[in-house]
């Protein structure tokens, strides 16, 4: 009778560290995660707001847009490679690689043009004409009959040859007023989370994503709506004119965040299509659609929705 309740709490005690064991796994797991963050700026340095920043790698597919003073965020990234690109409006920056480590934070910015490239009207050379054959006859005539007379020769006089004196060279200094914009002085830098927090717009930046971050946890009883209908989309969306030869449909489903007051701030892809057709989604959810924040008691808060589009190559 007495051996009955030992096993019990041995097993009991078992079970416990068992599981204590797979929370420390499991927080070990969530807290070595990395982060990625970083400006976007155009060719003349100013921040750009609104921009979509796409990521892929390591399973993950999606887009957050940068806040109003260009900045973005994602958290909770594994460890390993990922592509990443901004864009704005039909233009967009080169896509570069970055590679994240584990419990660290990455600052990458990207650049993008502030206008659509032009190159310079080039124009034609001028090409003087010639003058009539007749016109040349009558010069090189009068230019024969007006020989100048031989002037007698003075005798040259030797100069000697001035001492050369050696100098030092000159340094000449660059000015360096102007800012330097090329695309290597955006340099990726690894920095510590304490370094991050001294700058209060990347500590704002932060934040942000940590809020958007929890609101698929919130629970409303009106969920988000598209104004207009989800149909709306379509009446935007563009089937990529370099995919026109796929025979079949596509379809993306797309996870977006939305905060209290409508306003779009991250896109995860829960099944991504080609590059071209995330990227054809990302740019009419963020441009083209309003989004109406879901409710709680009557007020409006933020909160996910689940956005299914599909692409055919007959519309």
């Amino acid at each position: 009778m007495l051996k009955t309740p030992f096993i019990t709490t041995n097993r009991f005690l078992k079970t416990c560290l068992i599981v204590s064991f797979g929370l420390v796994l499991c927080f070990k797991d969530v807290f070595a995660q990395a982060r990625l963050l970083g400006r976007i700026l155009d060719d003349s340095g100013k921040p750009v707001v609104a921009a979509i920043v796409s990521i892929t790698g390591n399973g993950r597919t999606g887009a957050v847009i940068s806040n109003n003073q260009g900045y973005y965020t994602f958290l909770d990234l594994p460890e390993g490679e990922y592509n990443i690109k901004a864009l704005k409006s039909g233009r967009s920056s080169s896509k570069k690689l970055v590679m994240l480590k584990d419990n660290n934070t990455l600052m990458f910015n990207l650049k993008i043009q502030s206008e659509e490239f032009k190159p310079l009207a080039v124009e034609p050379p001028l090409i003087a004409s010639a003058p009539p054959k007749k016109e040349i006859r009558r010069t090189v005539e009068k230019a024969k009959k007006r020989k100048p007379k031989p002037k007698p020769r003075k005798p040259v006089q030797k100069e000697k040859a001035p001492e050369v004196i050696p100098q030092k060279p000159v340094m000449v200094a660059e000015a360096t007023n102007k800012p330097d914009l090329r695309e290597d002085t955006l340099i990726a830098q690894t920095v510590t989370l304490a370094e991050n927090l001294q700058n209060e717009a990347i500590k704002k930046s932060l934040i942000e994503a940590e809020t958007t971050e929890g609101y698929s946890k919130i629970v409303f009883e009106k969920g988000i709506s598209i104004e207009g209908g989800v149909e709306k989309i379509y009446n935007y969306l563009e089937y990529p004119l370099s995919a026109k030869n796929v025979s079949k449909s596509v379809y993306v489903i797309a996870q977006v965040y939305v905060d209290k007051q409508g306003n779009l701030r991250r896109i995860d892809m829960i099944k991504k299509g080609p590059e071209i057709f995330n990227e054809e989604v990302y740019r009419v959810l963020t441009e083209k659609i309003t989004f109406e924040p879901a409710e709680f008691d009557s007020e409006p808060i933020a909160g996910t929705m689940t956005v299914v589009v599909n692409f055919s190559p007959n519309n």
